[in-house]
């Protein structure tokens, strides 16, 4: 286990008080924030509040701080898989009021795990720094740490809904595939799915994605099944990539890392050469093989 050892004076636990997270409801109602968020999908904002309550003065004389030295109660946010993070909420400490940290944070920029870091900082550098004693601003003095899991999105990555005309993308397409320019790039930082915006059928199907009516199955299918086959041919059309999905393996969030899986899902124990050779040279073979594992995948729920 790893432990944080500071250079300064730290207060006791008990000067910052605070109450579990809370999250929106489908009804706006808020609930407590559980540890894993059910049936979560990448449509899903998160609505987050939080009471805190800060002692500043004692706070301030067990850290050895001088009285007049400004806090800040701050809240980061990180997600796994997407690999962004970012503040949901700051409020200033000035005295033992309870204050609400409150946020929202988009579906799209979340994934895997959420984590939510609650810290009271030194807001201001010190006119007077002294030796063990917190000087300069963002030093932590007190924090916390929750973190959930979005059940539901093992299999998913960035999805974003826009305009295909405005961005260059054939107005007639469904969705587009952005793909990183390289193996070992993180799979939730370099790999994204564009839905067009103009299509309501498929983004309402997506916005449904939790619990689609068989139409609505049926098109998200689809789409996984042309999301899986590219993925399958930008790695087997690629010797350079066959012969880098080795070495990626060890670095597991990295993009070609989940494409070892995906052939390994799709083809157990094949070696990659002999399937990029059958793709090459009998690609009318290989097309019937993937589709016949894909659809084998989907109904073991292994896609």
């Amino acid at each position: 286990m790893t432990t944080s050892v500071y250079p300064y004076l730290r207060p006791k636990a008990d000067c910052l008080t605070m109450s579990p997270w809370q999250s929106a409801a489908s009804d706006g109602a808020p609930v407590a924030l559980p540890p894993t968020v059910v049936a979560w999908d990448y449509q899903t904002d998160l609505q987050l509040s939080r009471e805190v309550q800060v002692d500043p003065d004692a706070l301030r004389q067990q850290a050895g701080l001088p009285a007049d030295v400004p806090l800040l109660c701050v809240c980061e946010w990180t997600a796994s898989s997407s690999l962004l993070s970012g503040i949901l909420d700051r409020v200033a400490i000035r005295s033992q009021a309870v204050h609400i940290l409150q946020g929202r944070i988009a579906g799209t920029d979340l994934g895997g795990s959420l984590t939510l870091r609650t810290a009271v900082v030194v807001a201001a550098d010190t006119t007077d720094p002294r030796p063990f004693i917190a000087a300069r601003a963002g030093e932590v003095l007190l924090d916390d740490v929750v973190t959930t899991r979005l059940d539901g999105d093992d299999a998913m990555f960035p999805v974003s809904v826009c305009d295909f005309a405005a961005a260059g993308i054939d107005s007639h397409a469904r969705w587009y595939l952005q793909t990183p320019a390289d193996p070992y790039t993180p799979v939730m930082g370099g790999l994204r799915l564009y839905l067009n915006a103009d299509d309501r059928e498929l983004v309402n199907a997506a916005v449904r994605a939790a619990a689609p009516s068989p139409a609505q199955q049926r098109l998200i299918d689809d789409m996984r099944h042309d999301v899986t086959r590219q993925l399958v041919d930008l790695v087997l059309l690629r010797q350079d990539w066959i012969e880098a999905l080795p070495s990626c393996t060890v670095e597991p969030e990295s993009f070609g890392a989940s494409l070892a899986i995906v052939l390994e899902t799709l083809f157990p124990g094949e070696p990659h050469q002999t399937l990029a050779a059958q793709r090459v040279e009998r690609p009318g073979d290989f097309a019937a093989r993937l589709q016949g594992a894909l659809r084998r995948a989907t109904a073991d729920g292994a896609l």
